[in-house]
């Protein structure tokens, strides 16, 4: 658990959303995503969030890796 001096108070959208795909996929952080989808409408909107879902969902499909590591990577991404 962070304390208030160890918090990031400011973070750029990318990288939120960086970390909330990475929460997604290693479910290491599953508060974190509750409270991303609690609290983002604050500071973007639904399409922002879904276009960067599409963005990684496009990225994934295009890598030169395993069909079965592609397939499992893309379930994580869309099974939340």
């Amino acid at each position: 658990m962070l304390t208030y001096s160890e918090a990031i108070l400011f973070m750029p959208l990318k990288e939120i959303l960086d970390r909330l795909f990475a929460a997604i996929v290693s479910l290491e952080d599953v508060k974190f995503i509750k409270a991303f989808f609690m609290t983002y409408r604050r500071f973007c909107t639904p399409a922002d969030v879904m276009r960067e879902f599409m963005d990684r969902i496009v990225q994934v499909a295009d890598k030169g890796v395993a069909a079965d590591v592609r397939m499992w990577a893309l379930q994580k991404c869309v099974s939340r």
